[in-house]
């Protein structure tokens, strides 16, 4: 399970993008930035890098190398990224073991965001499974 969740927050990354100002000058990428220069990063875009993951373009629930940014990282990564990893295999654990025959009904509607991505509604239809344990 923990590989599975890492995988589905890798790819279906909730933080769109982060804005800094670079307190210093520096390179990346072959690229200079100056010292007050604005930076963007993009999450999902990171989190498919192919110099960072192998089929960086590929769900791979088994995924064992996998450090995503879903979090953000260093001195900006998500406070609540330990209890959003519970929630997240309580939410697979109830899902998994209780609702067979899942389907959707209608498309999902996105946030209407620039900074989070997830489905506002996302109607389905299931048939109650047996409560495990």
């Amino acid at each position: 399970m923990p590989a599975a969740r890492e995988e589905l927050l890798r790819w279906t990354t909730p933080v769109i993008c982060m804005r800094r100002t670079a307190r210093a000058d520096a390179e990346l990428g072959g690229k200079t930035i100056r010292k007050g220069d604005k930076v963007v990063m993009y999450f999902g875009s990171a989190n498919r890098d192919p110099a960072r993951f192998d089929r960086a373009d590929q769900l791979d629930l088994s995924r064992a190398q996998n450090e995503h940014i879903a979090f953000g990282n260093g001195p900006h990564v998500c406070l609540g990224q330990h209890i959003a990893r519970i929630e997240i295999d309580a939410m697979l654990v109830e899902v998994l073991s209780r609702m067979e025959e899942v389907e959707r009904t209608a498309p999902p509607e996105w946030l209407a965001s620039n900074f989070i991505s997830g489905p506002r509604t996302m109607p389905v239809r299931f048939r109650a499974g047996r409560r495990v344990g």
